[in-house]
Parts: C-alpha cells; sequence; structure tokens
C-alpha cells in the first residue's frame, strides 16, 4: 500500500476522458509497489532554465516519517546538482549506494538519502524528467524498460497540462490587477496583493516585481517583505548586462 504526494498547487483537473496527472499517479503507484521501493519520483527537466522541477512521487505508508515528509517542493539547479545533472545531460541511468562516496552520493545523503537510482525519461530525443527509485537495488532494468516510456509520456503531458493551467491562472490574477487598479489603497498594496496571489498558484518560493523608475536604479518588491535596497544599474545598458539581486 502507498500513498501518493504531488506538490501543492492551485489547479483545475482536466474533464477529459485522459488525466494525464492521474495517469502518471497511477503509474508511480504501481511501480513502487511492484519495485517494493521506498519511494518512487518524477523529477520534470525545465530545459530552458536548466532546472529539475520536482512534479509527482509514491511513498510506501511503512516509510519512516522523515522520509515521506521530507519537502519536496523546491525546484533544483542542474548546475548545483551532481545526481540529476548527470542522468539528465549525460541522458544515462545513475546509481547511488549506501556507503558510495562522491559528489552525487554527498549531494543526496544532504537530503537524508542514502540510496537512490536516477532514470532519464525520454520523449523521442528529448529528455521530459527524471525517475528516481529509492533504495537503488529497488531498480532493476526489467521494471525500468516496462515503466520508463509511459512514465516519460505521462509526465510531459501532465507537465504540459499543469503549465497552461498556470498561465490561465497567472492571467486571471494579472487581468484582476488591472481591473483594481483605480479603486487600489496604494500601489504598494496592490502589487503586494498580486506578488502574493501569484506564488499562492504553487511552484514558485518568491514572486517578485521589479520597478524601473526615473533614476535608474532597479528596485525589488517581494510578497510581503519591506522594501530591499536599490540595485544600481547602468542607464542605456543592455538588459542582459544589467545587475539583479538573485531569485529562488
Amino acid at each position: 500500500m502507498s500513498e501518493m504526494v504531488t506538490n501543492d498547487a492551485v489547479v483545475v483537473r482536466s474533464t477529459s476522458p485522459y488525466d494525464a496527472e492521474v495517469a502518471l499517479a497511477a503509474q508511480l503507484d504501481a511501480l513502487r509497489a511492484a519495485a517494493d521501493a521506498t519511494r518512487v519520483s518524477v523529477w520534470v527537466h525545465e530545459a530552458t532554465t536548466e532546472m529539475a522541477v520536482p512534479f509527482r512521487r509514491a511513498v510506501t505508508v511503512s516509510a519512516p516519517s522523515a522520509v515521506r515528509e521530507q519537502r519536496f517542493k523546491t525546484p533544483v539547479a542542474l548546475a548545483r546538482s551532481p545526481f540529476l545533472a548527470t542522468v539528465i545531460r549525460k541522458r544515462r541511468p545513475m546509481a547511488v549506494y549506501t556507503g558510495d562516496s562522491g559528489p552525487a552520493a554527498t549531494e543526496l545523503a544532504s537530503y537524508g538519502i542514502r540510496s537512490a537510482h536516477g532514470e532519464p525519461l525520454l520523449v523521442g530525443d528529448e529528455v521530459v524528467g527524471v525517475l528516481t527509485v529509492e533504495p537503488a537495488t529497488a531498480a532493476t532494468p526489467e521494471l525500468l524498460r516496462a515503466a520508463a516510456p509511459g512514465l516519460a509520456l505521462a509526465t510531459a503531458e501532465a507537465w504540459t497540462r499543469r503549465s497552461e493551467q498556470r498561465r490561465v491562472a497567472q492571467a486571471g490574477v494579472l487581468l484582476g490587477l488591472i481591473e483594481t487598479a483605480a479603486t487600489a489603497t496604494s500601489l504598494e498594496h496592490l502589487l503586494a496583493a498580486a506578488c502574493e496571489q501569484l506564488a499562492e498558484l504553487g511552484e514558485v518560493d518568491r514572486a517578485c516585481v521589479f520597478l524601473l523608475p526615473a533614476d535608474g536604479l532597479l528596485r525589488r518588491r517581494p510578497a510581503g517583505q519591506g522594501q530591499l535596497g536599490p540595485v544600481p544599474v547602468r542607464p542605456g545598458a543592455p538588459a542582459a548586462r544589467r545587475e539583479r539581486p538573485p531569485l529562488r
């Protein structure tokens, strides 16, 4: 028996006879049970940002609470993840076993994971995501060959639908921003409310508004926080060269 866990987000469920997220959940649940794994997870590869985004997982109900409740929300930059970067960039499986050393083992250990197998999810020639199986000994070649193609297709379809739904929701927030601008208490209050609504849509750590006033100083206003210090930019400089505060 297992439980399904997914990233928290505001999602409008599809009325289509084929629901890609439901299909992905069922396939992960079946794989976890067949492999007798503690946890199986799917990470989506965002090629444009070089990030891996945690999307879906199945965890056995008998797993320790630390495993079942481990944070599963924050996207990971491939530059900071030797484990996921190897699977995605080299397009090959990678396994870390208990007692192993090296960058990938160190990374997993920092998350409290002693052993895991990473499998690239391919649709054609594109790596759409990574399947991870814990522990690595549960990831048999036969199971992965049977499960990976269907998981790849379901992941790509589910993420596409999730992205479309998120864009619609974001457009709704921005439309509301325009409609309420005339009656807002203040510009600061209006922008703070918009940032909070965008952040509540899910899959983001922070939503910010950048303002570039006439004095040429770039300022950032994150939701729920005070004004951050100004960041100087050179007037007329290309946008890509301007210094901006780091975002997570």
